[in-house]
């Protein structure tokens, strides 16, 4: 398919987008901008030569604004990826790291996000849902030779009343969120530089079915929150299935 299609969507949505980004005047979301941005982003994925629906990409640049997250690749906050089923290919958004930060940290219900991994070799110890985590080592490295094999990660996140929540994530867990990602024929991503932050942010969505139950008894800003897990949960504004990965 041509080009032309999708950009003609893209700009019969300008109105609409510029609506929904007035929700969040923080994020600075200008449309001629992130439409060029998620432009440069199917060229790159080289989407248009995929039978893909014309509305692709407009959906795609909807959903990011309904989040409050640019697609800049500066801000790094999220991105598009095509999700290969046997011969059926489809386009979805995936949210980075510094994405999930935006949302959660930005509507104030959390204070901060960490997010750790952790090696053979380091010391660690989990104290329970409601504590810090011990983790040292005795260098920076992740060289297998140096530290060890993965072993699994946790995300601690402080709740807007101080409190802490504690998530833990095993390797066998983060493991099959890869094969996941292999299935969906997100390889490139798990097999360069960038596989650390693929596993961060697979441990924030494991951590963040804890976050969405706390958020309607906090007096926040759930919007984002609220359309997060819309989208965890496989449903469009318009009511239809997509991968949300």
């Amino acid at each position: 398919m041509e080009l032309q299609p999708y950009l003609d969507s893209l700009s019969s949505i300008e109105n609409e987008y510029k609506q929904a980004s007035k929700n969040y005047p923080r994020s600075d979301l200008i449309f001629r901008q992130e439409a060029n941005a998620i432009v440069r982003q199917f060229i790159i994925l080289q989407g248009d030569h995929y039978p893909l629906p014309r509305l692709a990409l407009a959906e795609c640049l909807m959903r990011a604004v309904r989040l409050g997250l640019s697609l800049l690749d500066q801000r790094k906050e999220c991105f598009l990826q095509l999700n290969y089923q046997m011969n059926f290919v489809t386009l979805s958004l995936a949210i980075g790291y510094r994405g999930y930060q935006r949302i959660f940290c930005g509507s104030g219900l959390l204070n901060r996000i960490d997010v750790g991994l952790v090696y053979a070799n380091d010391t660690f110890r989990y104290q329970g849902p409601r504590m810090e985590v011990i983790h040292s080592t005795s260098c920076l490295s992740t060289d297998v030779s140096v530290r060890g094999q993965l072993e699994g990660g946790y995300c601690i996140a402080e709740v807007s009343d101080g409190s802490l929540m504690t998530t833990v994530m095993s390797r066998s867990q983060i493991d099959e969120v890869e094969m996941m990602a292999r299935l969906y024929g997100h390889e490139k991503s798990w097999d360069s530089e960038f596989k650390g932050e693929c596993i961060r942010a697979a441990i924030i969505r494991f951590s963040a079915k804890n976050w969405f139950r706390i958020s309607p008894n906090i007096d926040v800003d759930n919007l984002a929150i609220q359309e997060l897990e819309d989208q965890f949960n496989g449903v469009s504004e318009e009511g239809q299935s997509y991968d949300p990965k």
